[in-house]
């Protein structure tokens, strides 16, 4: 067995390994794969913030979603759908198992067909954006992020290509 400390903020983050363990290279994996956001004007920054759906998409993208994690909740809920809204979720799955049960039934996403708008839209804007032609893998992912809840959020990351 070998301790492992690891640097977490300000804190340091103790854990038990068993087995082999070794450290990578001193290497930037991104230098070696398809970097699709080399080209485009933010790359420098590692992101951007820009426009993406007009006002009716983006309302129809909302509904929809809203929609979709209804169903996943409607089990645990006390309410309909009329009463839902996804900004008071944590209002209404307050227990963290029942938390833990709708992400595990959203963890293989929905099949892109489910997108609430088309996704070519999404695609057309992403290789705008990213100065490269992309194309959906055929799902998209829901996350659920609870107020104050850290163990919900992943920041955004670099390597989903990888």
């Amino acid at each position: 067995m070998k301790i492992v400390e690891v640097g977490v903020g300000d804190a340091i983050v103790r854990y038990d390994v068993e087995g082999e363990t070794t450290v990578g290279a001193d290497e930037v994996l991104l230098d070696g794969d398809d970097d699709l956001t080399r080209s485009a004007a933010w790359a420098a920054d590692g992101y951007t913030v820009a426009p993406f759906l007009d006002d009716a998409c983006y309302r129809q993208l909302v509904e929809g979603i809203r929609r979709l994690l209804f169903d996943l909740a409607e089990p645990h809920l006390p309410i309909a759908f009329e009463q839902f809204q996804m900004d008071r979720y944590h209002e209404w799955v307050q227990s963290n198992d029942v938390h833990l049960k709708i992400a595990y039934a959203n963890r293989d996403g929905f099949a892109v067909d489910r997108l609430p708008i088309d996704v070519a839209l999404v695609e057309r804007r992403v290789s705008e954006l990213c100065g490269a032609e992309v194309r959906s893998m055929g799902v998209f992912c829901v996350r659920i992020v609870r107020p104050g809840v850290r163990s919900d959020n992943n920041p955004p990351h670099r390597d989903v290509w990888l």
